[in-house]
C-alpha cells in the first residue's frame, strides 16, 4: 500500500555502497553482485527499485551509516502512529504520548533515505523548525483521523509505516507548514 503519492518526487538514495550490495548479495546467495560495476548495478536497480533485494541493500547501507552511534535495541518495536510524540532517525524508539487529539497533528519528514523525523505539533498551521539549507525533504502533515489506522515500526534507528488496506494515504507538502504557508505568502 502506498502511503505517500508517487507525484511527491522524493529523490532516491544517491548511491549505495559496494559493501552493502556485496552483503545483500551474500544474503541472497548472489555473491557476484558485489563485483559488478556500479553503473551496471544502477541500471539493474532502475528496472525494479522496490524489489525486496534493493530494500535489503538500502537497509544494510543505513546500518553502515548508523553504526558509529551508541548501540541500540535491535528488536522490532511496533507503535500506534497516533501515540508517537517524536522520533529522529538513529533513535532506537520513539517518545510516546497519549493518542493524538484535535487540533494536534503529526509532521512526518521524508528525505531520500525515507522517514527521517516524526514530531507532534500542537496546532496544524505552525511549521516545525527545520534547517532551510537541507534540500530534498518533504513533509507530511496529518491529523488524528489520518493516523488512527497506521502503525509505525522502529528498528535499528529506522522507521517504517504500515497502514490498513482502507487507508486513504497522507497529504504531502514540500514545505514544512503545508498549504497554510502557501496561502499566506500568495495573499
Amino acid at each position: 500500500m502506498c502511503l505517500f503519492p508517487k507525484e511527491l518526487g522524493i529523490p532516491g538514495p544517491l548511491r549505495v555502497s559496494r559493501a552493502a550490495i556485496s552483503g545483500a548479495g551474500r544474503i541472497a546467495d548472489l555473491p557476484f553482485l558485489g563485483r559488478l560495476p556500479l553503473e551496471l548495478v544502477d541500471m539493474v536497480q532502475s528496472h525494479c527499485p522496490d524489489a525486496y533485494f534493493w530494500n535489503m541493500v538500502h537497509r544494510l547501507n543505513h546500518k553502515k551509516r548508523l553504526r558509529f552511534r551508541q548501540p541500540m535495541i535491535t528488536t522490532l518495536i511496533r507503535k500506534d502512529l497516533s501515540c508517537t510524540k517524536s522520533w529522529k532517525r538513529g533513535k532506537a524508539a520513539p517518545d510516546s504520548e497519549e493518542r493524538l487529539k484535535d487540533p494536534e497533528c503529526l509532521c512526518i519528514t521524508l528525505d531520500s533515505d525515507g522517514i527521517c523525523e516524526i514530531q507532534r505539533l500542537q496546532n496544524h498551521p505552525h511549521p516545525p523548525n527545520h534547517d532551510p539549507n537541507v534540500k530534498f525533504r518533504r513533509h507530511v502533515l496529518t491529523n488524528e483521523k489520518d493516523v488512527k489506522s497506521a502503525d509505525a515500526y522502529f528498528q535499528d534507528g529506522l522507521c517504517c509505516l504500515r497502514a490498513h488496506a482502507a487507508h486513504p494515504g497522507f497529504p504531502t507538502w514540500d514545505l514544512p507548514s503545508g498549504s497554510w504557508l502557501l496561502s499566506n505568502t500568495i495573499n
